[in-house]
């Protein structure tokens, strides 16, 4: 993981969330209490463990683990948001997996006019994951984290 890009994003405001890779060790600093109903089995605070990862990110990240039970999958998750419930960390990944699909289907298109454009209006891919994701469309009357293009 690049770490010193991740803390890069987290300096500049913006809000993160990654999978976790395999070999790269934590300190747990706090449990965060959880339900386990939702499919959320952890929520904690922690610091790398490695003195070299934490010059690159010296500041607390937080890690959840989420069992998708329509997948039949555990998935841990890390990022630097502790704002928002563990359930809403989990669903906007997923969430980030439908912004893929239409992403992609906006670049399979292919060119449709002589100016180059691909058939989705310019900025049509990061608006529809600000609505989608975060419901900031032009109308309120959908909910938050629910998908609409």
């Amino acid at each position: 993981m690049d770490f010193k890009r991740l803390h890069g994003f987290h300096e500049g405001g913006a809000l993160f969330v990654t999978r976790t890779q395999r070999g790269v060790l934590f300190r747990r600093r706090y449990s965060h209490p959880i339900d386990t109903s939702t499919g959320v089995r952890s929520d904690h605070t922690v610091v790398l463990a490695s003195a070299a990862l934490r010059q690159h990110y010296p500041d607390p990240l937080r890690r959840n683990h989420y069992h998708d039970a329509e997948q039949d999958r555990s998935l841990r998750f890390l990022t630097n948001s502790f704002d928002l419930p563990a359930l809403t960390i989990c669903l906007l990944y997923k969430c980030r997996w439908q912004v893929e699909i239409h992403a992609s289907h906006c670049t399979s298109l292919g060119p449709s006019d002589s100016s180059g454009s691909n058939g989705c209006p310019p900025g049509s891919c990061s608006r529809w994951c600000l609505t989608g994701c975060f419901g900031l469309g032009s109308s309120n009357k959908h909910p938050p984290l629910s998908l609409y293009a």
